[in-house]
């Protein structure tokens, strides 16, 4: 990977005719809502209502999933949970001449292990070249995975980011906030299975991580997941593949869209049982 380039703005950027939500629905247990319909939902940009002029409940668009792991030196002791639950996920997730995804290991700096593919035998091979050393760069690996291989992931299809790590960032060059303008510019939903309550980590650097993690997830529509033990990743996988599998494929037509603002969007449901979560906003801008 190269880290040559203009930093990007701090905030998405797309050139805008509709804005695509991806909006997952739980009840108040968690559990995914997957019965709705278009009069479910309400969709605001500010405070303007929308009119919602596509929508389908079953987003089986194809995916793109750029698995990130964090290979630092805390993470020596995890790499083969981290092997095994990767694989399984790829296994039961990616579906063959449909689906595919890629694997980076990070450190100090970022190791593309495997690209895009949907064959187990080539990403199995990138799990095994996992090797634990070093400081930790998230936000550099999440740059680098949005810019230099989700942006060339042409068509209709599913962009997202799994990461794997405490999210306590010591390496990068990019701050979180160019890191998530690019992800939220390539519309790429970030996914994290935190490892902060597996690891011997200071309450300090736990409290920076959590808080880092939380805002890459809400800001992208995503969700994050706290496994206490290292023999839990597999079911927070599940649980991912479950919520990918579940959700609803929205699109407005904006006013004005190139106006160069940023839009805060917001998702109501008319059933207020029930809560919507998706990405927190862009800004539209005419390339």
């Amino acid at each position: 990977f190269s880290q040559s380039g203009a930093q990007a703005p701090h905030r998405l950027e797309v050139n805008v005719v509709q804005v695509p939500l991806l909006i997952t629905v739980t009840d108040s247990t968690g559990r995914l809502i997957t019965t709705l319909n278009k009069d479910s939902f309400r969709i605001y940009e500010g405070n303007r209502l929308q009119k919602i002029e596509s929508f389908s409940r079953d987003s089986n668009l194809p995916l793109s999933i750029a698995l990130l792991i964090d290979q630092s030196s805390s993470t020596i002791d995890k790499l083969e949970f981290e092997r095994a639950a990767a694989l399984d996920f790829f296994n039961s997730t990616v579906k063959r001449g449909k689906d595919r995804a890629m694997l980076i290991g990070f450190s100090s700096d970022a190791k593309m292990l495997s690209d895009f593919t949907d064959d187990p035998e080539q990403f199995a091979a990138g799990l095994k070249k996992l090797e634990a050393g070093g400081g930790t760069a998230v936000y550099d690996t999440l740059f680098l995975a949005a810019q230099q291989k989700l942006a060339q992931e042409k068509g209709e299809r599913r962009k997202l980011i799994i990461l794997i790590s405490d999210g306590d960032d010591t390496a990068s060059r990019y701050s979180l906030a160019t890191a998530l303008a690019t992800v939220q510019k390539n519309d790429v939903l970030i996914y994290a299975i935190s490892i902060n309550r597996i690891a011997d980590m200071k309450s300090d650097e736990r409290e920076r991580g959590d808080k880092a993690i939380r805002q890459m997830v809400d800001e992208t529509g995503g969700r994050a997941y706290y496994p206490t033990k290292i023999s839990e990743l597999a079911a927070e996988f599940k649980k991912i593949e479950d919520e990918l599998r579940s959700q609803y494929a929205l699109a407005y037509a904006p006013i004005n869209p190139f106006d160069g603002t940023y839009r805060k969007l917001r998702v109501d449901m008319v059933d207020k049982k029930f809560k919507a979560r998706t990405r927190a906003g862009y800004i539209a801008t005419k390339n």
